[in-house]
């Protein structure tokens, strides 16, 4: 991943006015203003420095060059070292001994994206400042993968299991439908750190036992791009994601003619390239597509509605998709899809 330019941390030696081909000037240094080998910030500056983090993208670029000391446990200087790149930087991090520290120069300063001008004059003040940096990173990454294909529930320990095989679908004007047992129940969720911990908030609209055993401030123990554990204090579950191409989704969103009405006019033949990967036809121009309020309209192929002006009559609505092969007649699937009327105001 390439790394996003939030502060840029231009790093010398303490009273060095070039990184590179000027004396150093040897001054003693406190505990306090090194950086020890494995701590925190120690592990967090090796982070940023990595090339292609594992898990999000980081907020800091580092400016090459600068130099780096080292220091041994007694805070003799044991080496001085100009580094390059971040390959260069993260072999020296990683080549640094236990008890070892380094130490950077202070202050640090930068232009944030909103002209404020930004002082660091302090590791203490560089943790806060990573720290923060790094969360919003998290964060806007954890969003990002959440809104793309579907999370499929695959596995849940303690507490009601019967979730398996349901799934959350994200719309893209950004609710979520959790799809459970042939029902679609509406609702959000939002990445948020609680002390320094990231969670994710879930909350459906629903007052019977789906949102009584979801809706919690879910604590993220494993994040990838692929999937994510989720905990609640009593019960774990993974959620897996899974892509259709060219798109996703099964419920489809359109805003509502008046407000608060709940009703709004759909174009029910512009949604079919987004469900066809729910099916197995794989010629569409070999069957006829027609649309139905009800299951038994669809099996009889009766009482079809207009596919390209339609106006909701519940919100949610299941609609069921016929798809009839033009040469023999038969039916080859009936898909559901659902549509929902929702506020843009």
């Amino acid at each position: 991943m390439k790394k996003n330019i939030k502060l840029l941390l231009l790093f010398c030696i303490i009273n060095l006015t070039s990184c590179e081909n000027e004396p150093v000037e040897i001054v003693n240094i406190k505990a306090e203003d090194v950086i020890e080998v494995n701590s925190e910030l120690y592990n967090t500056i090796r982070f940023i420095a990595d090339e292609e983090p594992s898990n999000t993208s980081a907020c800091i670029e580092f400016v090459y060059n600068f130099t780096i000391i080292v220091y041994d446990s007694n805070l003799e200087i044991i080496d001085i070292e100009i580094m390059h790149s971040d390959q260069e930087f993260i072999i020296l991090l990683d080549s640094i001994e236990e008890g070892d520290s380094i130490s950077l120069s202070y202050p640090i300063t930068s232009t944030l994206e909103n002209g404020e001008l930004l002082i660091i004059n302090n590791n203490e003040e560089l943790k806060e400042n990573l720290d923060k940096c790094l969360k919003e990173e998290t964060i806007g990454y954890c969003n990002a993968i959440l809104e793309d294909c579907i999370w499929k529930v695959a596995y849940l320990e303690g507490g009601n299991n019967d979730y398996e095989d349901a799934y959350f679908e994200i719309s893209p004007m950004g609710n979520i439908w959790f799809h459970y047992n042939e029902e679609v129940i509406l609702g959000t969720w939002i990445s948020l750190f609680i002390e320094d911990e990231l969670h994710l908030n879930i909350n459906l609209i629903d007052t019977e036992v789906v949102g009584a055993n979801w809706n919690f401030n879910w604590k993220v123990t494993y994040l990838t791009p692929d999937e994510m554990e989720l905990f609640n204090g009593e019960s774990y579950f993974k959620i897996v994601k899974e892509c259709f191409s060219p798109c996703k989704q099964l419920v489809f969103e359109e805003c509502e003619i008046e407000p608060d009405s709940g009703l709004a006019e759909f174009n029910l033949e512009s949604y079919i390239e987004c469900f066809l990967p729910f099916t197995t036809i794989k010629n569409v121009f070999e069957y006829t597509i027609t649309f139905y309020e009800t299951y038994e309209d669809a099996s009889e192929g009766a009482n079809s509605i207009n596919s390209t002006s339609y106006n909701n009559t519940e919100n949610p609505q299941e609609i069921f998709v016929r798809f009839e092969n033009n040469q023999t007649g038969n039916t080859a699937t009936i898909l559901t899809i659902y549509i929902a009327a929702v506020s843009c105001y």
